[in-house]
């Protein structure tokens, strides 16, 4: 799978979608840009597209946020979900765990093993 540039507008949609990602700085700390600098961008220009490291890293916390509406039910509870600490996440926010590529792959398994039942 090879990443493509994405749109700022995308990315601002996923926000709009998942609320949680507005955090403190979170974003900044995510994707390398704040909310922001996004709609001043958009705002410029409705087409601006993001850097190829900004795009991989929206798309693979988009692939988590997906993940996670559909292995607990909906965008809402997704949302929610982000922002609890987890047991088996050594007690920590997914959204903290979404700062680094290892923070997402262990969210990925820890979704993987909800969706069969051996979360715990």
């Amino acid at each position: 799978m090879q990443t493509q540039t994405g749109t700022a507008v995308s990315l601002l949609e996923l926000l709009s979608t998942f609320p949680s990602l507005r955090t403190i700085g979170l974003l900044r700390q995510i994707v390398g840009t704040s909310e922001r600098t996004l709609k001043a961008q958009v705002a410029k220009d409705p087409s601006a597209t993001l850097t190829l490291e900004q795009s991989k890293r929206a798309e693979q916390v988009s692939a988590i946020l997906s993940q996670a509406a559909k292995v607990l039910g909906s965008t809402a509870a997704a949302d929610a979900w982000m922002t609890r600490k987890a047991i088996g996440l050594d007690r920590k926010m997914p959204l903290e765990l979404m700062m680094t590529p290892e923070g997402c792959l262990a969210l990925r398994d820890y979704l993987v093993r909800i969706e069969y039942g051996v979360y715990c």
